[in-house]
């Protein structure tokens, strides 16, 4: 009974983040609609490069065709280009949190998961000013969340999202190539998905060093594509706004029963903490 009272001592403050804790937006039941998310930067160059395809999609100069996006945007790059953060913004997109930079917070503590997602915050603030609210969107590095994680960001009142629909834009072969980035969107997308391409490298603090060409460069036709399937890009909280999201639980169920089994085991004193019974003293 005591062996059982101490480990619910332990495991008590870490309840919250145990299923059902939150859960990761992969993409929503809808009927045309599509989420286009761009992550890591902003980039100096490439962000304000996507940024001018993104209001005139088609080319023509005419903005009754502009898209607008969700950028997900990390805490050092943000602090690094300001203005250009402040030009995505000025310009009608949606903000996201990024943390701070590549560092995968899946696995970190509490207090680093929550220094890198305040740290963006604050470096969001000093870039847009003091007025500017918490973005409602956080996407972690590399698309990995766990139990900490996803438990500190229900704490916040915020939306953790993922993607469906990848460019692979971060990598070779596409890294060099646009058509591979668009056939890769194209093929895959379908009403309803989220959209993931970049804009920079959270891997890089070296602006000159970031290669997003083959990126901007396959923007256009993936907007075209798009509209030619019949799809409206929209931001994600556009998305989400009267859509029913499907989640991802964002830790396995075995969890909660390993953790079960532990307090049952514990409570129960059986095998390593049952008391012998006592010998009969006339044995």
């Amino acid at each position: 009974m005591l062996v059982g009272t101490l480990l619910l001592c332990v495991v008590r403050p870490w309840l919250e983040f145990l299923p059902p804790n939150g859960n990761t937006v992969l993409r929503v039941d809808s009927d045309r609609a599509v989420a286009l998310s761009i992550d890591d930067g902003p980039h100096p160059v490439f962000t304000p490069a996507i940024l001018d395809i993104l209001d005139d999609p088609n080319g023509d100069g005419e903005a009754d065709d502009a898209v607008k996006a969700t950028f997900f945007m990390t805490g050092e790059h943000v602090a690094a280009f300001p203005r250009v953060a402040r030009q995505v913004r000025d310009r009608g997109h949606e903000i996201g949190n990024h943390g701070w930079d590549d560092t995968v917070l899946a696995y970190m503590s509490a207090a680093s998961i929550r220094k890198s997602i305040d740290d963006t915050d604050q470096a969001l603030r000093e870039a847009f000013g003091s007025d500017f609210a918490k973005p409602r969107f956080v996407r972690a590095a590399q698309g990995r969340s766990f139990l900490t994680m996803a438990g500190i960001i229900r704490q916040q009142d915020r939306v953790l999202v993922s993607a469906l629909v990848l460019g692979d834009d971060w990598e070779e072969p596409c890294l060099s190539d646009p058509s591979l980035i668009e056939a890769k969107v194209l093929e895959r997308v379908q009403a309803g998905d989220i959209i993931a391409l970049h804009d920079s490298d959270d891997r890089e603090s070296d602006p000159a060093k970031v290669k997003r060409e083959a990126t901007v460069q396959a923007l256009p036709g993936i907007l075209a594509g798009l509209d030619a399937k019949g799809l409206e890009v929209v931001t994600i909280g556009e998305l989400l706004g009267a859509q029913t999201p499907v989640v991802m639980t964002t830790q396995p169920l075995f969890w909660l029963v390993l953790i079960v089994l532990i307090a049952a085991v514990a409570y129960s004193g059986w095998p390593v903490w049952r008391t012998p019974p006592a010998r009969n003293a006339g044995a």
